[in-house]
């Protein structure tokens, strides 16, 4: 991931859940050679000032932001490491004021309750 980028935004792309119990990274879609996100040559800055997370309706049951990505002890089952609960069908944020971008992106991940629910992830700096 590259610097910090302000004014724009950066589509993470679909970030699927396919073991309930262990956080997906946001980056997983993130190209390890460009730093970039699918369907983008700009690399996707380390830090944000906001996190986007998009559940489709689709979902057969809420979705999580957590703290801790890949740490399989930031569970949603038990609470531990979760920053936000996304309904399916919904959308929420997670942000901080303009300038600041205190979310470093590979400290995040998503979790699921179901196995194949996940969603659309949006990192913004303004």
């Amino acid at each position: 991931m590259a610097g910090n980028l302000l004014g724009a935004t950066f589509p993470l792309g679909f970030v699927k859940v396919t073991t309930p119990g262990t956080a997906v990274p946001l980056s997983t879609n993130v190209s390890v050679n460009t730093g970039s996100a699918p369907g983008s040559s700009i690399a996707v800055p380390a830090t944000a000032n906001e996190i986007i997370v998009s559940a489709p309706s689709a979902n057969t049951g809420d979705v999580f932001l957590t703290f801790g990505a890949g740490n399989s002890k930031t569970t949603p089952t038990n609470g531990t490491g979760v920053v936000l609960c996304v309904p399916k069908g919904t959308t929420q944020r997670l942000s901080c004021p303009v300038g600041t971008s205190p979310y470093q992106l590979a400290l995040y991940g998503l979790d699921a309750l179901n196995a194949n629910d996940g969603a659309y992830v949006t990192a913004v700096n303004i």
